[in-house]
């Protein structure tokens, strides 16, 4: 898992330090991330920055064994991305949060996506179902 931005990350994460922003010269086009996101297969939530995010965060590393999951701090929100499809079971959560937790829960603090979404009560599946 990669934590980029100095996120709160919990016992295991990697820091990543974002490059220097660096202005485009005279005739060199920069196409920041949002404008570019049609063009990748990242899938994944968007979650209101606290105790929840980062225990989704965690979850995502366990739960997607082998899958680069890369979690961005943006100060008030963390982004966590996967390529093509992530999986996150409540029981993990829970084990992260050390306490219970109802689906539901993620929905409050759930500020956008990226992909599709497919919420059951025991995990949520964030997919594509078309790889670009």
């Amino acid at each position: 898992m990669i934590w980029r931005e100095g996120a709160q990350r919990p016992t295991g994460g990697v820091a990543i330090g974002s490059p220097s922003a660096t202005p485009p010269q005279r005739g060199e086009n920069k196409v920041s991330g949002i404008s570019s996101a049609h063009l990748n297969n990242k899938v994944g939530p968007v979650m209101r920055q606290g105790e929840l995010a980062v225990a989704v965060a965690e979850a995502a590393g366990i739960d997607n064994p082998g899958k680069k999951i890369v979690v961005e701090d943006k100060v008030a929100y963390l982004r966590i991305q996967a390529d093509d499809e992530m999986i996150i079971h409540r029981q993990t959560i829970e084990e992260m949060l050390g306490r219970p937790f109802s689906m539901n829960e993620l929905e409050v603090e759930l500020s956008s996506f990226a992909g599709r979404i497919d919420t059951h009560v025991d995990h949520v599946r964030f997919y594509y179902t078309k790889h670009l």
